[in-house]
């Protein structure tokens, strides 16, 4: 599977039971494996994210990690975050979308992949850190969750580059 080969060809229906499925498995990995950080929780739902890329166009891939995000949001009972998680998750997917179809050449998957999940990485930092301005009442209080949503971020490349290796060798990903 080449990630930015043309599939404009996959019928509506597949790619809309592909989108349901990724925002299912994103809500699942971030509604589950949570670890209590400074002002909210780690999870893995990021690293999912990234690695809907690889599977789904980008606009799907933008509204699959924005849907299963906030329904986590919803249902875990922080319905506050709801709409600032749509906009900073939606911004995670096509940060990494965009700069994986700028940087990506032949041979180069590690550097690639390792750059984009950086760039979702800081677009979640700095998203929820202007969304925490507001909610949290003034900057001084959403900086407190700096730190924590950086070692979410380096959490999630890592893991995200970890399960690429064993997607690449397991199922010949031609990426």
């Amino acid at each position: 599977m080449d990630i930015f080969s043309d599939k404009s060809e996959i019928s509506s229906t597949r790619v809309m039971v592909m989108a349901a499925l990724w925002a299912a498995i994103v809500f699942c990995m971030t509604m589950f494996p949570k670890v209590p950080i400074p002002l909210g929780y780690m999870n893995l739902g990021t690293t999912t994210i990234f690695l809907s890329i690889f599977f789904l166009r980008r606009h799907e891939a933008c509204l699959a990690g924005a849907v299963g995000s906030c329904l986590a949001d919803l249902i875990g009972g922080f319905p506050i975050w709801i709409i600032p998680t749509a906009v900073v998750k939606f911004a995670v997917a096509f940060a990494v979308y965009t700069v994986m179809k700028i940087v990506y050449r032949e041979g180069r998957f590690w550097i690639s992949s390792a750059l984009a999940f950086i760039a979702g990485s800081a677009a979640s930092v700095i998203g929820y850190t202007f969304f925490g301005v507001f909610l949290f009442g003034g900057f001084e209080a959403s900086l407190q969750q700096v730190p924590g949503l950086a070692i979410e971020g380096v959490m999630s490349t890592v893991v995200a580059l970890v399960v690429c290796g064993f997607l690449k060798a397991r199922l010949s990903l031609k990426i």
